[in-house]
């Protein structure tokens, strides 16, 4: 069984696979969902049928704000610059998951008055030199 403290984000340099461990995050979610295109026909008895065209996948994690984390930096600066940054999200070390170059869309801080400051991040795999591929559990860094 696969829990998610055992989980990892990598992120690095946009182009080539993500290397550096981000210890700075939690509750982060990798969500793949497939668009839909209309397969329907004359023939389908008058139910509308569909199949599974384009992945659509997005990831959103929380980080505690500190300005002097190299990662919580990062992601800031991407998300300022609209530059692309490499991330690689595994289930395990070594585990299967997503490496893509992304580019951040929110990164909203929270300043609740109980908790540490926090803030939230998602971000999408975008155009670059690179295509987003699954990594295969055992696979290190790229391939299916």
């Amino acid at each position: 069984m696969l829990i998610g403290l055992n989980a990892i984000l990598y992120r690095g340099v946009a182009g080539a696979t993500a290397a550096t461990e981000v210890e700075n995050v939690k509750d982060l979610a990798l969500n793949l969902e497939m668009d839909e295109g209309d397969t329907t026909t004359r023939g389908s008895g008058g139910i509308k049928q569909a199949d599974p065209t384009l992945l659509s996948a997005s990831v959103e994690f929380d980080m505690l704000v500190d300005n002097e984390d190299a990662d919580y930096l990062a992601f800031r600066t991407a998300f300022l610059n609209r530059a692309a940054i490499a991330a690689k999200i595994v289930n395990k070390e070594n585990g299967a998951g997503l490496d893509a170059d992304f580019k951040v869309f929110k990164f909203s801080e929270t300043q609740n008055l109980g908790e540490a400051q926090k803030v939230s991040v998602s971000m999408k795999p975008c155009r670059s030199t690179r295509k987003p591929v699954f990594v295969a559990a055992g696979a290190g860094g790229g391939g299916q």
